[in-house]
């Protein structure tokens, strides 16, 4: 290569494979997976495989099943695959700490390769393309060619106003020969993938605080029995919801920190029969829930057909005086006080 320019194509060729040659860090290494599409699609597949094992596989022990995790796990998939299961937490899915890293590697994965591509759909947003010559105009598939009886400059102006009529926004630029417009309508929608990819991780971040944050309580009733609901008001408090996630975090690594008063109570709240409430407990009464009866039916077959449960809100401080009833059934549960009250299972 004689030529200037060869020479230095020659040289900026080898400098560019050396570069390639070159061992990464690994912090660069990891830039490059989290910038992968590929990646996100495996995270994805391993993501839809666990989920599916999860579901398959008891997370709980089921109702009338009084031994432990592991002696259910061992009795139904044998000694070896039984414990196996136990050890890398099969039995605790959606709160294992390898789930949510993999939920966070997902998460990190979507944000790096969206907002590194921002730049590119934001710059195709604001591009004008003129053509430079009339030659590539009449090259297009879509050229018109109408002859008006007026000025360019005047011709120009008035199929602006009816583009911009239409919807387009136009922009002009004014040539020794031509006049050109570009109209375009729709330059947001560019921002569709990106908009698609971040409300994913907006979606998961969202379930994952939600599912921290939220609360559930199995209770048992009998006919005519009546519980104390507890007032459930803190939970509202954001230094408690901050104080319950961290805790819950870092419960998620195994570690197990000193839970303040008002989570101790929680603690308390969530995993106690109402029934059997200590006396002294730091939260108010909300309110009284009677169970009047409980019915279930069943088609000629002896398939469930339908659990209804007529239940009565009393007052807090009197148990005869009786508020409303309520019968719940399939999607129709009992709301009050922002507590919702659902069918949830049932026993002789």
């Amino acid at each position: 290569c004689f030529k200037p320019n060869d020479t230095c194509e020659v040289f900026l060729t080898e400098k560019k494979a050396q570069k390639r040659l070159e061992k990464k860090s690994l912090a660069d290494g990891f830039w490059d997976l989290m910038d992968s599409m590929k990646f996100a699609v495996v995270l994805l597949i391993i993501l839809t495989l666990v989920s599916l094992i999860g579901v398959l596989l008891p997370q709980f022990a089921p109702n009338g099943f009084m031994g432990t995790m592991q002696e259910l796990y061992v009795s139904k998939f044998g000694n070896g695959l039984g414990k196996l299961l136990l050890i890398v937490g099969m039995d605790h899915v959606f709160t294992a700490w390898w789930y949510y890293l993999l939920l966070l590697l997902l998460c990190l994965n979507i944000s790096v390769c969206s907002f590194r591509r921002l730049g590119g759909i934001i710059a195709t947003i604001r591009r004008e393309s003129y053509f430079d010559s009339e030659r590539k105009f009449r090259e297009q598939k879509n050229n018109r060619s109408v002859k008006l009886g007026e000025s360019v400059e005047g011709a120009a102006s008035r199929i602006g106003v009816l583009l911009g009529d239409a919807g387009y926004k136009v922009s002009a630029r004014q040539g020794d020969k031509a006049t050109q417009l570009y109209a375009r309508r729709g330059a947001l929608s560019h921002l569709g993938p990106f908009l698609t990819h971040i409300s994913m991780v907006l979606i998961i971040v969202g379930a994952a605080i939600s599912y921290m944050l939220s609360f559930e309580h199995f209770q048992w009733m009998g006919p005519n029995e009546v519980i104390e609901v507890p007032d459930l008001g803190y939970m509202a408090s954001p230094s408690f919801q901050a104080s319950l996630l961290s805790r819950r975090l870092v419960g998620i690594l195994g570690i197990e920190t000193e839970a303040t008063e008002l989570l101790q109570t929680d603690r308390v709240i969530r995993n106690r029969d109402w029934r059997r409430l200590p006396a002294d407990l730091s939260v108010n009464t909300l309110m009284k829930v009677k169970l009047e009866k409980f019915e279930a039916h069943f088609t000629p077959q002896g398939k469930p057909k339908a659990y209804l449960s007529t239940v009565t809100v009393l007052d807090s401080n009197d148990d005869d005086k009786e508020m409303f009833s309520h019968l719940i059934k399939v999607n129709d549960p009992l709301v009050h006080e922002g507590v919702y009250f659902y069918q949830s299972s049932y026993s002789q």
